[in-house]
């Protein structure tokens, strides 16, 4: 599978499931030592830390990946990706930069690294 296969099956498995407000099916797509940074100022760590940063999140959203992301491979099962997301909640929307550091943790490949800053 190329990198941007990766990256896109990440992306829509991720989106689904924020869409359905599915916060333990998202945070399993994150590494066991994975690192967020998300729309809080704090650090959140580990498959639990993530779990219950999703769980801050309000209901009923959408998550749109843009189409245009970097993908650089840093090592034979790391990958690491940049561009833009847009959540969507009640007709209106808000982009985010996104950046993700993704590992291959055979036989799936788990995000290890989430930052997430707004545009304005």
């Amino acid at each position: 599978m190329s990198e941007k296969e990766i990256l896109k099956t990440l992306q829509i498995e991720w989106s689904l499931r924020f869409d359905q407000g599915n916060w333990e099916g998202l945070a399993s797509l994150y590494s066991n030592d994975a690192q967020l940074f998300g729309g809080k100022p704090e650090l959140y760590v580990g498959i639990k830390g993530i779990t219950s940063y999703f769980y801050t999140v309000p209901p009923h959203g959408q998550a749109v990946f843009q189409d245009e992301f970097t993908i650089k491979q840093l090592a034979e099962d790391v990958i690491l990706t940049s561009g833009y997301v847009e959540f969507r909640r009640h007709g209106s929307g808000r982009m985010f930069r996104l950046t993700w550091v993704m590992r291959n943790e055979k036989p799936e490949w788990k995000i290890i690294a989430h930052h997430a800053s707004p545009l304005q």
